[in-house]
This record gives structure tokens, sequence and C-alpha cells, in this order.
């Protein structure tokens, strides 16, 4: 009984440091017409967003562009890069859209655009930090009409492969995240994300089309799921110092 009491206690602390393990993020704001102030959808160094809130967002300008060495929510550099081409980028004024005055609300108002009933847009993410990770994609465009879109991630520098998820993009967001989890059109009504979990390349890319009329990217958002370092070292200590207690018992 007692090695099944030990052997349990173990058990409890691994468990426990990996469920408290602080989830380290990288998001990237895609951010609309940077040109025309009413419209900017700058997220600030405190602001939070996301499924898994984080604040340290980067910023990203214009149709196209890169930026380099990504800065994780703690506001630390990582090696993470990131490369984007769209057609064009879309926002509006907040007196336009219906959607909250907060972090997520700015991060949904700006987004990369498609043209076109086939168009699409790639985001390409290479030198990913995280041996695993959750791969959050947000996708809302105005309210006018129903979008139909397809997103997929597949290696960086591969064709658009693998599994597929279609969203049919037909609200504003308005508080709610919703996944989308279709994998054929129409594709989830009303969804605003897609998550694509446990990946382990290091270098992706994300595909957005369109099926009918438009596809939008309003950010992407990778979420480490390794517990960190710090808190398997102490879990590792706890197993040591279980282990010492039990011999000593049997002394």
């Amino acid at each position: 009984m007692k090695r099944l009491s030990l052997f349990a206690a173990v058990i409890g602390c691994l468990v426990l440091a990996a469920t408290t393990a602080h989830a380290v993020g990288i998001g990237v704001n895609f951010e609309g017409l940077e040109d025309d102030a009413a419209k900017q959808n700058l997220l600030g160094s405190t602001d939070s967003a996301g499924v898994v809130p984080q604040t340290n967002w980067t910023n990203a300008s214009g149709a196209a562009g890169t930026l380099n060495d990504l800065i994780d929510d703690s506001g630390v550099a990582t090696t993470a890069d990131v490369t984007w081409v769209s057609a064009l980028t879309w926002s509006w004024e907040r007196s336009e859209r219906d959607v909250p005055a907060n972090g997520d609300g700015t991060m949904f108002n700006g987004y990369l655009d498609t043209t076109g009933n086939d168009g699409s847009t790639t985001v390409t993410i290479t030198q990913i930090p995280y041996a695993v990770y959750d791969l959050y994609v947000y996708i809302d465009g105005e309210n006018f009409n129903a979008r139909p879109a397809r997103f997929n991630v597949s290696p960086a520098g591969s064709p658009d492969t693998g599994t597929s998820i279609f969203v049919n993009d037909t609200a504003n967001w308005n508080g709610t995240f919703v996944e989308a989890t279709a994998t054929a059109l129409p594709g989830t009504d009303g969804a605003n994300y897609v998550l694509f979990s446990d990946l382990s390349m290091s270098d992706i890319v994300v595909f957005a089309e369109a099926e009918t009329f438009r596809a939008v990217v309003n950010g992407v958002q990778i979420v480490s799921v390794i517990p960190e370092p710090s808190t398997l070292v102490l879990a590792g200590l706890g197993f040591i110092a279980l282990i010492g207690i039990a011999r000593r018992r049997r002394r």
C-alpha cells in the first residue's frame, strides 16, 4: 500500500506540473488599412486577444511583408519569422462594425483579404521554436453576405496538402469564439477561427482560399503545448525527493 501511495503521489506531482505550465504563445495581428488612421487596428503590448488569451501581439501591416524574430507573449524575441502574401488588406471604423471594444475586437476588425471567387492568401511561419504547438487562424470579415472559404496548413515549401477546414463567414465577431470544424462546403456557419492541433513542423504555410467570394485572415497565433522546462525540472526534483523519502522509510 505504501508503494501504491508513493506511486500515486509521484503521478500527482507530474500531472500537476504539466497542467499548471504556462502556455507560451506567439501572435500576429494583421491590422488592415494602416494608412487610414480611423481604421487602424493596432494591438498594444498590454492588449489581450485570442482563444488562448495573450499580450504582446506583433502588428503586421500591408498586404504582403516579412517580420523576423517575432516576440512571444512575454515580449521576448524568438527565432520565428513570418511572411505573408495577399491581394489586399481591409478594415472598418468601429462605428461601422458591431465588434467589442477590446483586444479581440481590434484583432478581428482588420484582415488580409482576397479578390475574386478563387483568390488565396498565404502566411508562412518559419523557425517556430516549439516542439509541439497549436495553431489558431482567426477569420472574420464584415457580415454583408456569407463567404465560404477553405483553410489548410502544410509544411513550408510544399503544395496545399493535408486536411482542409471550411468556414462560412456569416457575421461580425460578437465576443464569442466559434471554431470551424467542417471538412466540406458550405463550412461551419459563423465560425471565426480554425484550430490545427499538435503540430510539430518548424516551418509551415497557411493557405486561405476563397470558395465563392472572399477568404480573410485577421491573425495567427501559435501556442506551445509543451510544459516549460522549469516546470519539468521542479517535477523531477519532486520525484527525486519522493524516492529519497521512500528509501529512508525502508531503512
